[in-house]
């Protein structure tokens, strides 16, 4: 089952707002979306002809507000002042999925980086523990949405995200070399 270009619009301008903001998990928020427009679309499917994409994003912005409106109700927060400079970066815990943008972290500098994603152990504020921080360059293109489809869960996005496969290779391939050579 694939979503309706209006729903997939639709929650492609909410995960960019929603990427902006402090302290949520955006998989979390357009998951919930998603089930909502989609239970939407497919409650007024058999009444009469079908409508356009122009005329279901008139139908989401009457029900539930404009994008930006949208992730502002799922945020309730006003976001922080920046801090940091990392145009473009947001930080996400894999295991709980907040993220907030890296400027706002006092001391991220991310300037010229020319990786698409990195992870560092860090304090997770949600999980109060130390946990692997992905370090993500799309603040500016909606990656979640696509991500999710029809069908996927947070959850399930979330366990792509874990390090531990890789850092088990690399000490394997170390170790070996070691063994090896030493």
């Amino acid at each position: 089952m694939s979503l309706h270009p209006a729903i997939v619009s639709f929650l492609e301008e909410v995960e960019l707002e929603l990427k902006r903001m402090d302290g949520l998990a955006p998989e979390e928020a357009l998951s919930e979306l998603r089930a909502h427009l989609a239970a939407e679309v497919s409650s007024h499917a058999h009444e009469g002809p079908e409508r356009t994409s122009a005329q279901w994003r008139r139908r989401f912005v009457s029900s539930l507000g404009e994008p930006w409106q949208v992730a502002r109700d799922f945020a309730q927060a006003e976001p922080g002042r920046r801090v940091g400079h990392a145009p473009g970066w947001r930080i996400a815990c894999s295991r709980c999925g907040r993220s907030t943008p890296l400027d706002r972290v006092p001391g991220a500098i991310r300037v010229g980086a020319r990786s698409w994603h990195k992870y560092t152990l860090g304090w997770c504020s949600s999980c109060r523990r130390p946990r692997w921080l992905r370090l993500q360059r799309d603040m500016d293109r909606p990656r979640l949405t696509a991500s999710l489809g029809a069908r996927g869960t947070p959850e399930q996005l979330r366990a792509r995200n874990r390090p531990w496969l890789v850092i088990a290779a690399c000490l394997g391939v170390v170790a070996i070399v070691y063994l090896v050579l030493g």
